[in-house]
């Protein structure tokens, strides 16, 4: 029996429709999260949830949560 490869572009489509599974309702809805888990000295713990909702790298990631951060003090 051959196990047929999927191509490039089914990963990449499948990666897409997975991230946009987790990405929430709004950008409000994330900000609101990261703010509360900020505030909770959950800073890593926001950053991944970034990252996994939004498909962000970790550098981009950080940013985001710092700039939520400094709109809410």
């Amino acid at each position: 029996p051959t196990v047929e490869m999927p191509t490039p572009e089914e990963i990449e489509a499948k990666k897409r429709a997975e991230r946009e599974q987790k990405t929430p309702k709004t950008t409000e809805e994330l900000a609101e999260q990261v703010s509360v888990m900020k505030a909770n000295n959950q800073e890593i713990q926001a950053i991944k949830l970034v990252r996994e909702q939004t498909g962000m790298s970790l550098y981009d990631a950080k940013n985001y949560v710092d700039s939520i951060a400094a709109k809410t003090q």
